[in-house]
């Protein structure tokens, strides 16, 4: 079970190449407020690996590019 770890929402083990928890459909990848990056919410950064922003809880930080774009 390489790469597993817990949906931020509902706990359910899921795996790093899932886009989606399977059991709740929560995304499974955070979005830098500020400058924009992108990474799996598996690393559980405090901080963004690019810019060095400070991350929100993980809930209020998810974003898919076409959240983003609209």
């Amino acid at each position: 079970m390489s790469g597993a770890f817990k949906c931020p929402k509902c706990g359910t083990t899921t795996w790093g190449h899932l886009k989606h928890c399977p059991n709740c459909g929560e995304a499974l990848t955070m979005v830098c407020l500020e400058c924009g990056h992108e990474w799996r919410y598996m690393y559980e950064y405090k901080c963004c690996p690019s810019c060095g922003a400070k991350t929100s809880r993980p809930s209020h930080s998810i974003a898919t590019k076409k959240e983003r774009a609209t």
